[in-house]
């Protein structure tokens, strides 16, 4: 959630919205900026996660060391076509999903450091919280 584009732009709907069936299993929901943390903290919190949702985005790399059989959620903007990450599900036999948004309004362009608009490939969206 912290990087300066791809952002998932309605966390806390997102939350809200896995809370109730997270709860039903016995599990947390928590949104985690994962550039906020060194690696080890990294490695800790995906270590301990029963399910990772996340933007394509080279952070989600850290599936490969999701505990055994949890899954990864793949989201991806509208230009992003590039499912990735089912490999690395493949590969290690990990559950996998990928929603993707078909809404052009839910989308925002993202922008740079100076401010100039990055390609659509990165652009910010808004989640359909209850489709996830």
């Amino acid at each position: 959630t912290g990087s300066s584009d791809r952002r998932i732009l309605n966390v806390p709907e997102l939350t809200d919205a896995l809370h109730t069936p997270a709860t039903a299993h016995g599990l947390q929901v928590a949104a985690t900026d994962l550039s906020t943390l060194g690696m080890r903290g990294q490695l800790r919190a995906i270590r301990s996660t029963a399910a990772l949702i996340g933007v394509h985005g080279a952070a989600l790399v850290w599936n490969l060391f999701l505990p055994t059989g949890s899954p990864l959620i793949e989201l991806l903007n509208m230009r992003n076509a590039n499912q990735y990450y089912a490999n690395h599900c493949r590969w290690t036999a990990r559950p996998y999903a990928a929603w993707q948004n078909t809404n052009a309004s839910a989308e925002v362009s993202a922008r740079d450091a100076n401010g100039a608009t990055l390609d659509p490939f990165r652009n910010d969206m808004r989640v359909d919280a209850a489709a996830v």
